[in-house]
């Protein structure tokens, strides 16, 4: 998300959640950027970056599967520890 305009990174998150809930309707799908600190950019700038990413990695761990959108994905730094935690935790990753 880091990098990208807010409407732009909250257009897309929400844009590939539908699509995974039509895809995977027995899958609860859990959007990153509709967690009560990505709501309230205050709440972000109060906590900071190592909190917000630490809360993050304690969502990603519940889950069983993880799905990086986007072809840029790459280019964010929280996005590669996600993809790589998740490796380590044998989360499976969603190929579309």
């Amino acid at each position: 998300m880091s990098g990208l305009p807010e409407q732009m990174w909250r257009w897309r998150f929400a844009s590939w959640e539908v699509l995974l809930q039509w895809e995977n309707r027995d899958m609860r799908i859990v959007n990153p950027a509709n967690t009560i600190i990505a709501r309230h950019p205050w709440l972000y700038r109060l906590l900071g970056y190592r909190f917000t990413l630490w809360y993050d990695l304690r969502l990603l761990k519940r889950c069983t599967h993880i799905c990086m959108i986007g072809k840029d994905w790459q280019l964010s730094r929280g996005a590669r520890l996600e993809r790589l935690k998740a490796r380590q935790w044998n989360i499976q990753e969603l190929e579309l």
